[in-house]
């Protein structure tokens, strides 16, 4: 019953990956814009007309840095990743012993309710976040 619902789905693990920083580096670059931004007005350090090229110039440069860092993909953030190891659950569970299968089904929260056959028989039940919960298992010891 297992095997036909989920033995076909590839086995992921999770993957801690560092993030680049970015995400610090768009809000000191979002800062930097606001401050020339406002130096640009009247009585601020730009005003005159020979400070006011160089004001322009360093929020081209700021402006340039952050559409870059505000269109990547990423947001630079810590975070978990998923990632298949190249295998289905079917090829993980084929010869390994009832222990291990038992708990991989415990940590994976899957769950089989046993019923007579005149009560509706036997009814898996998968957690919605299956993948997820897997592949935390699959990380430790």
């Amino acid at each position: 019953m297992i095997l036909s619902e989920i033995g076909h789905k590839p086995v992921t693990r999770r993957i801690y990956v560092q993030g680049d920083g970015s995400a610090e580096r768009l809000a000191a670059v979002e800062a930097a814009i606001n401050y020339h931004v406002a130096q640009l007005l009247p009585r601020g350090i730009y005003s005159s007309e020979t400070l006011r090229t160089k004001g322009e110039q360093a929020l081209t440069g700021l402006r340039q840095e952050f559409e870059r860092l505000h269109l990547s993909e990423e947001d630079g953030q810590d975070r978990w990743e998923y990632a298949e190891i190249g295998m289905t659950f079917a090829e993980r569970w084929r010869d390994k012993d009832p222990t291990t299968l038992a708990n991989d089904l415990v940590q994976a929260g899957i769950t089989v309710e046993c019923h007579p056959q005149d009560r509706g028989g036997h009814f898996l039940r998968l957690p919605k976040d299956l993948k997820q919960r897997f592949a935390r298992s699959l990380g430790r010891p």
